[in-house]
């Protein structure tokens, strides 16, 4: 039907039921009470594990092909039907024997993240930015023109559970405009220090959710070697006002 986001539902449904198995059957404790079952139990977890991969190589060929690998498997698109892949228990060997393997999606620590993503706008630093190279990155007026800065006004701020350098702000763009915001801020400002606010946000990103808490403007801040400052206007203007 060409519903790729209800097709991945379909396969997640799959994730969901042998995550359900794994704690119903609990091999954990088969291995030490239970030894005849163990055996059928781990390799309707593998296989649950195989058929995943395959089903969502469409939308993420390099982390299925990792965790065939790990599983001790590889596949070759259009090499077979997919119907044949999907037959239950295809493509093992008669003895299965797989090794530790390191973590497909791995988690990581705050100040990993930190390195990794500009805690502000979550956004990904992939490449140097272009002032980085000694470069200016130009921006035609009508490019300009696409962002959307308003002013806001912080109405309600506290700190993300977990996340030592993230604030979740509501915020109010006027006009009963009232939004979620995470803020990567909260090594500079304290929660209670910014109810009553009024700061610059990018309006129209699209939203994001960054540790779980949905995020729908992006907050706009200095930093230098004294420290993470927050843009805001030096005199008192309405929530909503247009920058220019």
């Amino acid at each position: 039907a060409y519903a790729p986001m209800s097709a991945l539902a379909r396969i997640w449904e799959l994730v969901r039921l042998a995550n359900t198995h794994i704690e119903r059957e609990k091999p954990w404790v088969l291995a030490r009470e239970g030894r005849d079952r163990l055996a059928p139990v781990l390799f309707d977890v593998l296989e649950a594990i195989r058929q995943i991969a395959v089903l969502s190589w469409p939308v993420m060929p390099g982390k299925s092909a990792a965790i065939l690998s790990a599983l001790g498997l590889s596949l070759e698109p259009g090499e077979a039907p997919l119907d044949e892949l999907l037959a239950w228990g295809a493509e093992w060997p008669e003895t299965i024997e797989i090794q530790r393997a390191e973590a497909v999606f791995p988690k990581y620590t705050d100040e990993e993240l930190a390195d990794t993503f500009d805690v502000v706008s979550g956004a990904v630093e992939e490449e140097p930015a272009a002032s980085e190279k000694g470069e200016t990155a130009m921006l035609s007026f009508e490019e300009f023109q696409k962002l959307d800065l308003k002013l806001a006004r912080v109405i309600a701020s506290e700190k993300v559970q977990g996340a030592d350098k993230l604030l979740r702000l509501t915020v109010d763009l006027g006009d009963g405009d009232e939004r979620p915001m995470v803020a990567g801020i909260a090594e500079a400002y304290a929660p209670e220090d910014l109810v009553g606010r009024t700061v610059v946000v990018v309006a129209n990103l699209e939203p994001a959710t960054i540790r779980g808490v949905e995020s729908r403007a992006m907050l706009l801040a200095a930093t230098g070697e004294a420290g993470l400052s927050l843009i805001v206007p030096d005199r008192e203007l309405p929530p909503g006002a247009k920058v220019r």
